[in-house]
Order: C-alpha cells, then sequence, then structure tokens
C-alpha cells in the first residue's frame, strides 16, 4: 500500500511499500508550497488530499501532487 507523510515547509513523502522501511520514502512535490502542510486524508485509488496552514489544500493523484487552493 501506499503511505503519505505531509509537514513543514510543503513537504510530502509518499512511500509505496507501506512504509515498511524508512528508506522507500521520497519527496513529491518540492516546492509546490511553502506553508507546513498539517493533515492528509486517503479519498479512494491513487487519490489523497492534503490541507495546511492558511487553507492551502494539494491533490495527490497519480505521480505528482497539484495545488488545488492557496490563499
Amino acid at each position: 500500500g501506499r503511505v503519505v507523510i505531509v509537514g513543514a515547509a510543503g513537504t510530502v513523502l509518499r512511500a509505496t511499500d507501506g512504509g515498511a522501511t524508512a528508506g522507500s520514502f521520497t519527496s513529491i512535490g518540492d516546492n509546490l508550497v511553502s506553508e507546513d502542510l498539517r493533515s492528509v486524508a486517503y479519498l479512494s485509488g491513487d487519490a489523497w488530499i492534503v490541507g495546511g496552514d492558511s487553507g492551502v489544500l494539494v491533490s495527490l493523484s497519480g505521480t505528482a501532487p497539484t495545488l488545488v487552493a492557496a490563499p
């Protein structure tokens, strides 16, 4: 399964092995947003939504994140 982790300064990490090994996490969406990301929710299939400071929303579907809304 996939695991997504979000954090400071727009950090988004994804693992495709369920997070079984620390080395399996890769950074995606570098420089997409500068706000801290605070939550992530699974939608369906390969779709995730990420929320952060000031209401920023990032959609993760496929291989690249997309900025949905920003203040």
